[in-house]
C-alpha cells in the first residue's frame, strides 16, 4: 500500500438547503414531505408495496374510493405553488450573506443529550497537498472546509459572490474539480487561511497576474483564461497524494510537447451537422506526448503518477543523459525558449508542457523555480505502477464482440474455475477478497489478511467469502471475465520524444513502428489493448514486439506505443496517467481481431472554450454551465443498441458512432462549456433504437429490478393501441440471446466447498495481549453491549442513497461507533484503553459469539488490530515442530496443533508407564 493512503481527513459536505433562512426551510420542508408522500402514492399506483409500512397503510386508507392519480396531480400542483414561493424568496434574498446553519451539521443524542455530528453530512477525503498545507486533521471533523452540493443556483451565486459564515468566521469558495463540476459540487474553506496559503496552492499566481495575462488569437487580443480549466488545474492540489520528499524543483527543467503528423485511415464525424463521412485516408497532428515526462532511473524504477501546483501527469523512468551520451548533444530548450546542460546543470526531471498547465502565466523556468521555492510549494506522488497478473472484462469490452456461446464459455473458463474453487483455492481466496500486492488501497482487513493469511479460517473471512462468491457470480453475469493480461500504464515511443528534445526533429522515427506495442511483462505477438470507457469497438489490435533495442531504453512495466499510429485516438488516452487492460489471452484476441477488421478510429474536431477574466461572477457563469453532463444515460443508450434485436446494421452502427462523439463532448464539457447536441436525421436515428428497457444484464451490471430490463432473449415488437384503448405489443420476427446476455447460463453458481487452504490461526495474534482481565466483568459486558448496540443503529449513521456514501464508506460512521464504545466503557471505568476495547471484543467473538458480525469490528478497530498483528508477528517464534509461527508467549515453543499433539502423546506415554507399574 501506498504510504499514507490509508489516512482520511473529514469535513462537511452539505447542500444549498444548509444555508436556508428561517421560512425558507420551512417551505422545504414541506416540499421535502410532499415529495415523500407523491413518492409512496406512485408505488402505490403502479400497484407496489411501499417499503414504508406505516405510511403505506395510511395512504392506502386515504385513497380508498380515489383515484391515486387524481391525489398526486393534487400534490403536484401544491409542489408547484410551493416550489413557485421559495424561488422567489430565495431570489429576493440572493443579495444577503448567507450563515451555514448548526442544525444542519450537528443533532442532539437523545441517550445523553450530547451534541454531536450528522454522519451524512461527513465526507472522509484522502490527504493531499491541500489537506497538508491546511494542516488539516486525521482524527475529528474539521470544520475549516466545506464542500457544497448545488441544488438552488440563487443560493449558490450568493455563496460563491459573497462568501458565507460559520460561527463567526468567514468562508470563501476556493474550487471545484472536473468531477465535483460533474457532481454540482465546490469546494470552500476558511477565508483566513485561504489568505494565508494562497500562494502556495497557487505558487504565485494571482487572479490579477492571470487577467492580464495577454493571449494573441486570429489577430485579436484576449485576457485571462479558461475558467473551468482553471479550477480543474487548481484543484489538481486536492487529489490525495503521499508527499515527495526529496523533489528538487531545481533540477526540474520543462520543454515542448512532440506534436506530430501522423497519418492513417479515420471515419471523420461533421459535430455540426451529425453526418459521417466514409472511412479516408487523412493526416493529422497528434501530441505524443501529451501527459508524460522523463525521470532518470536512479530517482525512480517505476512509472509514476505526480502532482505539483498547476501541474500533473506520469512520470516515466528513461535514461536521457545516456541518450544525450549517444547524440554527443547536453542541451534541451525549455517551453519559454532557454537552454539548459542536462550534465552541468543537473537535469533530473524534464516535463513535457502539457504538464504544467499554466506555464504561459510564467516568464520562465527560473521564475517559476523562485516561486515554487520561496511559497513553499510541495510536490505530491500517486498512483505507483503496480504489476498486475491478469485482468478483468467489462460488458462493454464484450458487447461489440460478434460470437458465439461456445466462444463465449471457453472465454469465461478462468471465470468459473475461480467461482468453484472460491473456497478450496488460497490463491483464489486471497485475490477474491483483495488481499494481494496489487491492490494499493487494502483496508485494514485486507492488509492483515495480506500479513497472515491464516485469518481465512476465520468465521468472519468465510462469512466475506461467501459474499464475495455471490458477487463475483452476480458480476461475472454482467460481463466480468478474468482474462490473461496485465494492467498498465500506458506511454509514447519515448525514445522518440528524447530524440525530438535533444535534435529537434519534428518527425523522429522512435523504436516502435506502426502497429506494434512494447509491453516488457508480455510474451511476444498479438494483443489488445482496452479502455474503459468503450462505447464503439475500440479494441486496440496491435503486435507486442521484443528486441534487444526496446529491452535497452523501456525497464517499466508500461506499455509502451508507436507514435506513427491513431492507437491513442481509437482509444481516446492521453499519457497523464491513463491505464490500459492489455489482454494476451490468444482466443479473446483473436475474436476481437475478426471483429475489428475494417474498423477506423472516430475522428471528430473538439472544441476549446474562450478565455475570459477571472472573476466570482465569471467562476459562477461557468460552473453552472458545466453542471450535471450526463454522460451515464448516454452510454446505457449504446448498450441498448449494441444489445437489440436483430443483426448490427449499418444504422445501428452510424446511431453509437453519433452517440459516442455525444458523449466525449459530454466528458469535457465541464471544461468548454461546448456541447453540439444531437440533430437532423442523427437525432431521429438515436430516437429510434434507444426506446425500450435496459439490457437483462443490468440487473447484475446496475442493479436494476427485474421488472426494468428486458428479458433474457430480444425480440422485435411495435405497440398499437386498439379503438377502446387497451395496448397491444406485436411480435414481429425471432427471437434471439444477446452476447452478455449468454452469460447467464454459461456462469456456474456452485455450492461453496470449504477446504483447509491455510494453518491454523491463533486469534490472540490480533490482540494485545493474550488474555482479558477477568475481574473487569462488568467493563467487558459493557463493552460488548455497547458494541451490539452500535451494530443495531449502524444503518442510521450511513444513508446509502447519499451522493457522498461512495466518498464516506463508513469512515466516518465507524469513527463514531468506535468513540460510542469507547465512552460506554470509560463510563465504568475512565482509565480503559482503546487497545483493551479491541482485546475484549476479538476475545468475545473467538471464544463466545464465533458467528458474531466481525466486520464493525474491523472497520472501528482495524487500525488497532493490524498494529497487533504486525507486532506479534514479528516478535512471533516458530514452532519446534512444524515450523509455523505463532503468538509469542513465556515457555511456550510449539504451535496450538503441536502443543494439543504433543500432550496426546504425553498423556499416552503416562498411561503406558502406568500400565506397566
Amino acid at each position: 500500500m501506498t504510504k499514507g493512503l490509508e489516512n482520511r481527513v473529514l469535513v462537511y459536505s452539505v447542500s444549498t438547503d444548509a444555508f436556508f433562512g428561517e421560512m425558507e426551510n420551512k417551505i422545504a420542508k414541506r416540499l421535502m414531505n410532499l415529495r415523500v408522500i407523491k413518492a409512496e402514492l406512485e408505488l402505490i399506483a403502479a400497484g407496489k408495496y411501499s417499503q414504508n409500512k406505516k405510511l403505506n397503510e395510511r395512504l392506502t386508507r386515504g385513497t380508498e374510493g380515489k383515484d391515486a392519480k387524481e391525489i398526486i396531480s393534487k400534490i403536484d400542483a401544491k409542489e408547484k405553488k410551493f416550489t413557485k414561493v421559495l424561488n422567489k424568496i430565495l431570489e429576493a434574498n440572493k443579495e444577503d450573506v448567507r450563515s451555514l446553519r448548526r442544525d444542519s451539521l450537528f443533532t442532539t443524542r437523545k441517550i445523553d443529550n450530547k451534541e454531536i455530528n450528522k454522519s451524512n453530512n461527513v465526507v472522509a477525503l484522502f490527504e493531499s497537498t491541500f489537506t497538508r498545507t491546511l494542516k488539516l486533521s486525521t482524527e475529528n471533523v474539521n470544520e475549516s472546509v466545506v464542500i457544497v452540493r448545488a441544488y438552488h443556483y440563487s443560493v449558490l451565486e450568493s455563496l460563491i459572490t459573497k462568501g458565507f459564515q460559520y460561527n463567526n468566521e468567514d468562508y470563501i469558495f476556493f474550487s471545484a474539480s472536473s468531477g465535483q463540476m460533474k457532481n454540482k459540487k465546490c469546494v470552500f474553506v476558511k477565508k483566513d487561511l485561504w489568505e494565508k496559503h494562497q500562494t502556495s496552492l497557487m505558487c504565485g499566481l494571482t487572479w490579477d497576474r492571470i487577467n492580464n495575462t495577454e493571449f494573441k488569437k486570429d489577430d485579436k487580443v484576449e485576457y485571462g483564461v479558461n475558467i473551468n480549466k482553471f479550477l480543474a488545474y487548481l484543484s489538481l492540489q486536492n487529489t490525495h497524494t503521499t508527499e515527495w520528499e526529496k523533489f528538487d524543483i531545481d533540477k526540474v527543467v520543462v520543454c515542448k510537447d512532440l506534436e506530430m503528423d501522423v497519418t492513417g485511415m479515420v471515419e471523420f464525424i461533421d459535430r455540426d451537422n451529425y453526418t459521417l463521412n466514409p472511412p479516408e485516408m487523412k493526416t493529422l497532428s497528434m501530441n505524443v506526448s501529451d501527459g508524460v515526462g522523463l525521470i532518470l532511473p536512479s530517482l525512480s524504477k517505476k512509472n509514476f503518477q505526480f502532482r505539483i501546483p498547476w501541474g500533473k501527469g506520469l512520470l516515466s523512468p528513461y535514461d536521457f543523459r545516456k541518450h544525450a551520451e549517444l547524440k554527443g548533444n547536453y542541451e534541451i530548450t525549455d517551453v519559454w525558449g532557454d537552454t539548459h546542460h542536462i550534465i552541468n546543470d543537473d537535469v533530473q526531471i524534464i516535463l513535457s508542457a502539457s504538464q504544467l498547465k499554466t506555464w504561459k502565466y510564467y516568464s520562465s523556468m527560473e521564475e517559476y523555480r523562485r516561486l515554487f521555492k520561496e511559497n513553499g510549494c510541495k510536490a505530491g506522488k500517486c498512483n505507483e505502477e503496480v504489476k498486475t497478473n491478469y485482468i478483468n472484462s467489462n460488458y462493454q469490452f464484450i458487447q461489440s464482440l460478434d460470437m458465439d456461446e461456445t466462444e463465449l464459455a471457453e472465454i469465461a473458463t478462468e471465470t468459473n474455475n475461480d467461482i468453484r474453487m472460491i473456497g478450496s483455492d488460497k490463491e483464489v481466496m486471497l485475490r477474491s477478497l483483495g488481499a494481494t500486492e496489487e491492490n494499493e488501497k487494502k483496508n485494514y482487513f485486507q492488509q492483515a489478511l495480506f500479513l497472515y493469511p491464516n485469518l481465512l479460517n476465520d468465521t468472519h473471512t468465510k462469512d466475506m467469502i461467501r459474499n464475495k462468491k455471490a458477487a463475483m457470480v452476480r458480476d461475472a453475469k454482467a460481463g466480468t471475465l478474468r482474462l490473461k493480461g496485465r494492467r498498465m500504464f500506458v506511454l509514447p515511443d519515448l525514445h522518440g520524444y528524447c530524440e525530438y528534445l535533444l535534435t529537434g526533429n519534428p518527425n523522429p522515427k522512435g523504436l516502435l513502428a506502426d502497429g506494434e506495442v512494447y509491453a516488457r511483462d508480455i510474451e511476444a505477438g498479438d494483443v489488445d489493448l482496452m479502455r474503459s470507457p468503450m462505447l464503439y469497438r475500440e479494441h486496440g489490435i496491435a503486435t507486442n514486439v521484443k528486441n534487444a533495442e526496446l529491452k535497452k531504453w523501456y525497464k517499466t512495466g508500461a506499455v509502451y506505443c508507436s507514435n506513427h499510429s491513431f492507437l491513442a485516438r481509437l482509444l481516446q488516452m492521453d499519457f497523464d496517467g491513463d491505464q490500459v487492460n492489455v489482454c494476451s489471452q490468444s482466443n479473446f484476441v483473436s475474436i476481437a481481431k475478426r471483429n475489428m477488421l475494417g474498423v477506423v478510429p472516430l475522428y471528430y474536431e473538439m472544441s476549446v472554450a474562450p478565455i475570459q477574466t477571472i472573476s466570482k461572477e465569471s467562476i459562477y457563469t461557468n460552473l453552472v454551465k458545466s453542471f450535471g453532463s450526463a454522460i451515464g444515460s448516454i452510454s446505457n443508450d449504446i448498450t441498448k443498441i449494441w444489445n437489440s434485436f436483430g443483426e448490427m446494421t449499418d444504422e445501428k452502427l452510424s446511431t453509437i458512432k453519433f452517440l459516442t462523439m455525444y458523449n466525449n463532448f459530454m466528458i469535457d464539457f465541464s471544461k468548454t462549456n461546448f456541447l453540439p447536441k444531437p440533430k437532423g436525421d442523427a437525432k431521429e436515428l438515436i430516437k429510434k433504437y434507444t426506446q425500450g428497457k435496459l439490457p437483462y444484464f443490468f440487473q447484475y451490471a446496475k442493479d436494476k429490478d427485474r421488472n426494468e430490463v428486458e428479458g433474457i432473449t430480444v425480440c422485435d415488437y411495435s405497440k398499437f393501441t386498439t379503438k377502446d384503448g387497451k395496448v397491444f405489443k406485436l411480435i414481429k420476427s425471432s427471437k434471439r440471446i444477446p452476447v452478455v446476455n449468454m452469460l447467464e447460463n454459461i456462469i456456474t453458481t456452485q455450492r461453496i466447498n470449504f477446504k483447509s487452504v491455510a494453518e491454523e490461526m491463533e486469534y490472540t495474534m490480533l490482540m494485545s495481549k493474550t488474555k482479558i482481565k477477568e475481574k473487569e466483568t462488568e467493563l467487558n459486558e459493557a463493552i460488548v453491549e455497547a458494541y451490539i448496540q452500535a451494530n443495531k443503529t449502524k444503518k442510521i449513521l450511513v444513508d446509502k442513497e447519499s451522493e457522498d456514501y461512495k466518498e464516506n464508506k463508513f469512515v466516518y460512521a465507524s469513527k463514531v461507533i468506535k468513540d460510542n464504545i469507547i465512552d460506554s466503557a470509560k463510563k465504568i471505568n475512565n482509565k480503559v484503553t482503546e487497545s483493551y476495547v479491541a482485546d475484549v471484543l476479538v476475545h468475545h467473538f473467538h471464544e463466545v459469539d464465533k458467528k458474531g458480525n466481525q466486520k464493525t469490528l474491523w472497520e472501528s478497530f482495524g487500525q488497532i488490530l493490524l498494529a497487533n498483528l504486525e507486532k506479534n508477528l514479528e516478535e512471533a517464534p516458530a514452532c519446534e515442530d512444524c515450523g509455523v509461527k505463532f503468538r509469542k508467549v513465556k515457555n511456550k515453543k510449539r504451535c496450538d496443533k503441536c502443543s494439543q499433539k504433543a500432550e496426546r502423546e504425553a498423556a499416552k506415554n503416562r498411561k503406558r508407564k502406568q500400565r506397566k507399574k
